[in-house]
């Protein structure tokens, strides 16, 4: 039995946040056709490597399949990696890098280098991305938080996900018209002009994807977004698909009640108490060691 000396809880308040967060990944299926991809049953979603989900204690749902990734495969380096699978993410977005990021491959790993765009203006770490995409690529960062049906988190500590090009340009998508959304009825329904919500209020409202793989002309195959809850008032349990680009994603109408977190609940104080812990995310950059190999298709991103 341990017996905890009664002088440590003094240092209670010099408890800082871990430099290191745990961290889920994007697992893009292998260039091959969309036929293809489903006849062999290839893998793809979002990973949550074992490791990572044992240090966030992730209480898992059915949707999290127990998944071995080879990555590497027939080469010296090839590592076998267990962890859970999904592809369908119900979770509240703490924070997102402020910039998107150019990351440079290393030998373990990447490496942050710059800002792929300043002042709207392409930079030179950004023009490396989009010539050499064998050893730089575009990164945004998310702190996000999962939830169950009933808005109740599956974790207390939250994980970070990095997402290129593809993927993250569909999600930043959806998330930019999702709140858009969130605004519209929640002024709506205060009866009041529309104005905006902070990144703080936005950080209390659900998003639940429904992930699928998108393979455009000539180009690598990517997960993305097919299907979203959408707030609503009048239009609840309407099903309508709307264009993104090449591709299409079917939102269904739900109550703001279930896609808005209310401040005072228990979960509603987790969200806000990290999202003052995690203030320095979106600035505080940070090298990605994960297993992820980057075969993400090509989308711009919509901030």
């Amino acid at each position: 039995m341990i017996t905890t000396p009664d002088f440590l809880t003094e240092f209670d308040d010099d408890i800082t946040a871990s430099e290191s967060i745990p961290y889920c990944q994007v697992q893009n299926p292998k260039n091959l056709s969309l036929s293809e991809i489903r006849q062999y049953n290839v893998p793809w979603g979002i990973f949550v490597p074992t490791d990572q989900a044992e240090l966030v204690e992730l209480a898992t749902l059915d949707y999290f399949t127990p998944t071995r990734l080879i990555f590497d495969q027939d080469t010296p380096q090839q590592r076998e990696i267990d962890g859970f699978l999904t592809q369908h993410i119900r979770f509240v977005l703490i924070h997102r890098s402020a910039a998107i990021e150019v990351q440079e491959k290393m030998n373990n790993g990447w490496k942050y280098v710059g800002e792929a765009y300043r002042k709207g203006k392409i930079t030179k770490y950004g023009e490396l991305a989009s010539q050499d995409r064998e050893y730089y690529r575009l990164r945004t960062r998310y702190l996000l938080l999962f939830l169950d049906e009933n808005n109740k988190p599956l974790h207390h500590i939250p994980l970070r996900l990095g997402l290129g090009a593809g993927t993250g340009g569909s999600i930043s998508e959806e998330i930019k018209v999702f709140r858009g959304e969130i605004e519209r009825v929640f002024f709506k329904l205060r009866q009041h002009p529309q104005k905006a919500l902070s990144d703080r209020a936005h950080a209390l409202t659900v998003l639940d994807i429904k992930l699928g793989v998108h393979k455009g002309d000539g180009k690598a195959p990517f997960v993305c977004p097919v299907e979203r809850l959408a707030p609503a008032i009048e239009q609840v349990g309407v099903e309508k698909v709307v264009e993104r680009r090449e591709r299409k994603v079917k939102l269904v109408g739900r109550p703001i009640e279930s896609l808005m977190i209310p401040k005072s609940s228990e979960t509603g104080q987790l969200i806000l108490s990290l999202w003052e812990q995690y203030q320095d995310f979106p600035t505080k950059y940070q090298d990605e060691v994960s297993e992820e190999e980057d075969g993400d298709g090509d989308e711009e991103y919509d901030f």
